[in-house]
């Protein structure tokens, strides 16, 4: 991750989806490296949150379809 050109961050970030019955469980790991202290786990954390519950969202209104 940059920013303003200079990069803050760098990381891999793997997602494995399983189904459990009619449900599925998600698990998200992620490695990071946070160069100059711009970036921090827990502002990771807080956006992959956020991005998580709105993709939740969107799957439940896509079921109730």
């Amino acid at each position: 991750m940059a920013l303003d050109g200079v990069r803050i961050s760098a990381s891999l970030t793997t997602v494995e989806i399983e189904p459990k019955g009619k449900r599925a469980q998600l698990r998200l790991t992620e490695q990071a490296a946070f160069l100059d202290g711009y970036d921090r786990p827990e502002l990771r954390q807080s956006g992959w949150g956020s991005l998580l519950d709105a993709l939740g969202a969107e799957l439940m209104r896509a079921v109730a379809e």
